[in-house]
């Protein structure tokens, strides 16, 4: 046996094994829920149960999907048989042309990831062919260097991310954001267990779980039980751990919920257990929110109230000019009268319906109702020390008059 054919079988047995061994080399197939397919190859195989599924298609796209969205994934492998290496014999061996021809006939046979390891072959062999650099993906440049798109935009900083180039700094800020929502959804498992245990014979431990908590990640799985105990309990109890949960916690996101808590609660105890925690800490950003809450448009009449209310006690006054405008404020009913006559008024402006039973015979219109606001009115006392009740034009006049040595006491 002469030495090129003892270097060929050499190689083809090397690339047996590489193929064999190296997980995802084998041409794989990912099945969706959704019925949709791709080819390509599974890039973390080894994951038993993994919530996510990566994989890069044949044509060096890669993607991600979600467990629950996957149907499963087939694994065609390869098959180094006798009959591929005497393939490879027929198209003249592990030299330049034969590896070409391999890489073609595997393309024909739908195979491009077994492809891709011949056109690599033809390389080791001729580092110059232009043929096998073009099926790479290598391009030749101004200074006589072949690189391949990817080598281009890493001397640019970039990487490759779903088909296309993004900063290392955007790729970063990617995965901490897979990272953060990973750790959230830990957190939701746990914190659904704890609530759940809360009325049952581990309710002690579930309540010193919950007092424990001082992890920013767990805000969304805290906001979840507000949700649910609103849905189906309301029980202060459970609503004021979760206020001093988000009080340990303080973070923006965690004074975000407590701000909106002031706001939207129907709980007067709540309410003020919230602003009691902000008040501690000048926030602009609280301060924000609640101006942006003094509308119709954006809160009922209560809430625009409890926004009010809030202002007031944290003693902001860049709120006087908003607070001005909210004295008095048109929101809209809805009415719906029947054939009986009676007739039921639902709240507009972010308010719920309430009234009615009709199941016939209903009409409706939509009415305007103006609204002197108290809570608004104790707020623009508190924070400049005047009063002129509700006329607007009044405090408007004052406001402009007093304007400069208001921003010099903020």
């Amino acid at each position: 046996m002469n030495t090129r054919k003892l270097n060929m079988l050499g190689w083809l047995a090397a690339l047996a094994l590489f193929v064999l061994n190296v997980p995802g080399m084998a041409d794989d197939v990912l099945k969706l829920k959704s019925g949709a397919s791709m080819t390509g190859k599974l890039l973390n195989p080894s994951e038993k149960n993994p919530e996510v599924y990566k994989f890069e298609t044949t044509d060096g796209i890669r993607v991600e999907f979600a467990a629950d969205l996957v149907e499963g994934v087939e694994h065609k492998g390869l098959v180094m048989d006798a009959g591929y290496a005497k393939k490879l014999e027929e198209f003249g061996g592990d030299t330049v042309d034969g590896n070409i021809k391999m890489a073609q006939w595997c393309m024909e046979q739908k195979a491009p990831s077994r492809a891709k390891v011949h056109w690599k072959r033809v390389l080791e062999l001729d580092p110059d062919n232009a043929l096998a650099r073009k099926k790479l993906g290598y391009q030749k440049r101004i200074d006589g260097e072949w690189r391949t798109a990817d080598e281009e935009m890493a001397e640019q900083g970039k990487v490759r991310y779903k088909g296309r180039y993004i900063s290392k700094q955007e790729m970063e800020s990617r995965n901490d954001k897979k990272r953060r929502a990973k750790e959230a959804k830990q957190w939701l498992k746990k914190i659904t267990k704890w609530y759940n245990e809360l009325d049952g014979k581990n309710g002690e431990q579930a309540k010193a779980n919950f007092e424990a908590l001082v992890d920013p990640m767990a805000i969304p799985a805290l906001v979840e039980v507000l949700k649910a105990e609103s849905k189906h309990g309301n029980r202060l109890s459970v609503k004021l751990m979760v206020v001093k949960a988000l009080a340990r916690i303080d973070t923006p996101d965690s004074r975000s919920v407590l701000v909106a808590l002031t706001v939207n609660d129907p709980n007067e105890e709540v309410r003020m257990s919230c602003l009691d925690i902000l008040k501690e800490k000048p926030d602009k950003g609280v301060i924000n929110y609640l101006v942006s809450r003094l509308t119709p448009k954006s809160s009922t009449n209560a809430q625009l109230n409890n926004a009010a209310l809030a202002l007031g006690v944290l003693g902001d006054k860049t709120a006087v000019p908003a607070l001005i405008e909210a004295l008095v404020t048109i929101h809209k009913y809805t009415m719906s009268s029947g054939q009986s006559g009676q007739t039921s008024v639902g709240f507009g402006g972010g308010g719920n319906s309430s009234g009615g039973g009709f199941t016939f015979g209903e009409s409706t219109q939509t009415v305007k109702k103006a609204h002197q606001n108290e809570q608004v009115l104790n707020a623009l006392k508190a924070l400049t020390g005047v009063n002129f009740l509700y006329d607007q034009t009044a405090w408007q006049n004052w406001y402009l008059s007093n304007k400069r040595q208001m921003k010099a006491d903020e």
